[in-house]
């Protein structure tokens, strides 16, 4: 098994290589907060809460393979988030720099 990875980092929907404008992303940071968004779009932050594999936002709750994985569901959606930095980072969103 490879090592297990904290879950701070930024997290991409879709295809990390193509990005699209519709892209969603998420970041995490070590201050326990998220950000969900798209470029140039603020869709959700807040607090998140990491038990076991049990990850939970304000908007639903999912699952974190403590690698490189995180899927969300809400509104009966299954998203899937794959790593692509180790780094939270905000690619074009208002009001936050990083």
């Amino acid at each position: 098994h490879p090592p297990e990875k904290q879950i701070i980092g930024t997290y991409s929907m879709g295809d990390p290589s193509m990005p699209t404008d519709t892209t969603v992303y998420l970041a995490i940071t070590m201050d326990g907060t998220y950000t969900l968004y798209r470029q140039f779009v603020l869709l959700e932050e807040g607090e998140f809460n990491l038990n076991e594999n049990s990850i939970l936002l304000n908007s639903g709750s999912g699952y974190y393979d403590r690698r490189d994985t995180i899927v969300l569901w809400n509104d009966e959606k299954i998203n899937v988030f794959t790593r692509i930095s180790d780094i939270p980072e905000f690619i074009n969103v208002p009001g936050k720099t990083g």
